[in-house]
């Protein structure tokens, strides 16, 4: 297959690996590019897919071992010489890649490899279509990430699981933060927490607010990974703080110093399958999530 003056485009394949606010980069040992910094990435072979091409094309330039993931473009690099004939064609196609391990190291034919910030990248002279792609990469990887908070895997039972959690603590959370149901309220709630059972007033309050909002947030099914975090701390400090020393069991028959930690168990099963899997089918999270670009 040549390279230079070909009879048809070639295909070349391209990774974006971004890793919070940088990049890997290669510095190109050949032309078109020599000299120059750009993805890593090259031509596509016979019998492998795109996202193969380009997680081989990483392994052989830098090191490292990749996931590829988002397409993010497609771009067109046609260099002529001075009679204007067509040297080199290429069709570049470029994934958003995830780093699995290693460091960047250059091989094969790139001359050095190597992680650049934000700030370095501006200063680079990059191709135009490879600076749009690197830009559009940390885009895309940022909007992934915000995503995660409220992505949701869980379907429409893990919506009667949120639920269902959601009444519990939702009530518990108001008879602290409001003094319904009978509840003691704000003040005297901290006063109890910080004086009789020893809690720093910081710590206090954050407990409060998390058996409150966290409540409020699984009833709607907003930021509900963050909620039953929050409300997973309460359950096992209650449990390391106060019932683990009454044993497992509940005080059904009224011979225990007090309640055991059987119901905490159940409460922090359930608060990890919302971590795992997300709010369920309905809720505020799943309308964030499809709407987000």
């Amino acid at each position: 297959m040549k390279r230079e003056y070909p009879d048809v485009p070639l295909v070349g394949v391209g990774a974006i690996i971004i890793e919070r606010d940088r990049v890997v980069l290669v510095k190109r040992g050949q032309a078109p590019l020599q000299g120059q910094w750009s993805i890593p990435g090259g031509m596509l072979e016979v019998g492998e897919t795109l996202r193969e091409a380009a997680v081989r094309e990483v392994l052989e330039e830098t090191g490292l071992q990749v996931e590829a993931g988002e397409l993010l473009g497609v771009f067109d690099r046609i260099v002529r010489d001075s009679d204007e004939r067509t040297l080199y064609h290429y069709v570049l196609i470029d994934f958003l890649c995830r780093r699995i391990a290693g460091e960047p190291i250059a091989a094969c034919d790139a001359a050095e490899a190597r992680w650049f910030n934000r700030d370095e990248i501006s200063e680079l002279a990059l191709a135009e279509d490879t600076a749009k792609v690197i830009n559009l990469g940390f885009e895309k990887s940022v909007r992934e990430s915000n995503g995660q908070i409220f992505k949701v895997t869980g379907k429409g039972t893990f919506t009667i699981l949120r639920l269902a959690l959601a009444v519990v603590f939702s009530a518990h959370g108001a008879q602290k933060m409001l003094g319904w149901f009978g509840g003691y309220g704000f003040s005297a709630t901290m006063g109890f927490f910080t004086h009789q059972m020893g809690i720093p007033a910081p710590f206090a309050f954050l407990a409060i607010c998390a058996e409150f909002f966290g409540g409020l947030g699984l009833i709607v099914g907003f930021l509900g990974r963050i909620a039953a975090f929050g409300i997973m701390c309460n359950m096992v400090v209650a449990v390391l703080m106060v019932h683990a020393k009454n044993g497992f069991f509940m005080n059904w028959a009224g011979n225990q110093k007090g309640e055991g930690f059987e119901y905490h168990v159940l409460a922090i099963a359930a608060l990890l399958m919302i971590i795992i899997k997300g709010s369920g089918a309905f809720s505020v999270d799943r309308f964030l999530t499809d709407e987000l670009p």
